[in-house]
């Protein structure tokens, strides 16, 4: 059978950790053919003893880019510069979760052509372990490629926050998907590693959350996407923001947590969106979706009250 499978794992200054993850893949147990690409993102060295160490195992190469792009721009060298079927991600201090994570993912997503499918993974910090599923992290996917081709889906080059603009993007165009509700990666959060670039993200970084968003339903937009699709991602994502900052800061001084949600609305949607998408249309629409949504409304009204 043909390499059917590219792994792509961005690489920066993780000689530590990277033995590790390529031990991981070594020991898949499957009948499908795979590869390796290791994107070096200008580390302070090479990788070339690690290719030599598995290159008995499966076929692996590496690319050394020569500037430091970031870990999505170095995903998407790692795209360039492969030709499989399938694609999937994993960073360099991760591992898969079973010798049968490979072999599982590729018989369904073959078999049953899919665009996209969207496994479970185990989240591990601080010695604790949560199995959990999310549509907009890269952790346990594969990727056609000839969807992401059809569409020319790239990764935008931001810092944060990347993974949501491209995953946002792909189901806004509605692939052909599905989820396997087994875990197959294993995501270890560590501050100090847990960075493929110079610049480390910040997870709490709502603004950068934001803007991938809106990326991604311009992308759609100019993809001839129902609008009704935008309406409804738009106005959830706002929903999220009220939610975000209920809940993590200013709780008891409504009045700053408005104007700063306001700040973001008027930067990223409405300066933005506003002239193609009529975002209060959307309300009704999610009305079975979430919660709350009275109070969504009034949250909507008092954000208006406080204009600069």
């Amino acid at each position: 059978m043909d390499n059917i499978l590219q792994i792509i794992i961005p690489a920066y200054n993780a000689r530590e950790t990277l033995d590790i993850t390529l031990s991981s893949i070594a020991v898949q147990r499957t009948d499908y053919k795979f590869s390796v690409l290791i994107v070096n993102d200008h580390s302070d060295y090479n990788y070339k003893d690690f290719v030599k160490k598995y290159s008995k195992y499966f076929k692996i190469e590496e690319i050394i880019l020569e500037k430091n792009v970031g870990s999505y721009l170095a995903r998407q060298k790692g795209i360039d510069n492969s030709s499989s079927k399938y694609i999937t991600f994993i960073d360099a201090d991760d591992v898969l979760y079973s010798p049968y994570s490979i072999d599982r993912m590729l018989k369904v997503i073959d078999n049953e052509n899919y665009d996209l499918l969207i496994c479970d993974y185990i989240s591990e910090r601080n010695g604790m372990q949560v199995k959990t599923k999310d549509p907009v992290s890269l952790f346990g996917k594969i990727y056609r490629r000839s969807f992401l081709e059809k569409y020319k889906i790239k990764f935008r080059n931001t810092k944060y926050k990347g993974e949501v603009a491209f995953n946002k993007l792909i189901m806004l165009l509605n692939p052909n998907f599905s989820f396997l509700s087994l875990p197959t990666y294993i995501y270890k959060y560590n501050p100090e590693l847990k960075s493929n670039s110079k610049t480390k993200e910040n997870p709490y970084d709502f603004e950068s959350f934001a803007e991938n968003i809106l990326w991604a339903l311009k992308k759609a937009l100019d993809n001839n996407v129902k609008k009704e699709l935008i309406y409804e991602e738009a106005c959830s994502t706002m929903l999220s923001a009220y939610y975000f900052y209920l809940d993590s800061f200013n709780k008891y001084d409504e009045k700053k947590v408005l104007k700063s949600f306001k700040n973001i609305f008027d930067n990223y949607y409405k300066k933005e969106l506003m002239n193609k998408l009529n975002y209060l249309l959307a309300i009704k629409r999610i009305e079975n979706s979430f919660g709350q949504l009275s109070t969504y409304n009034d949250f909507i009204l008092k954000m208006e009250e406080y204009n600069d």
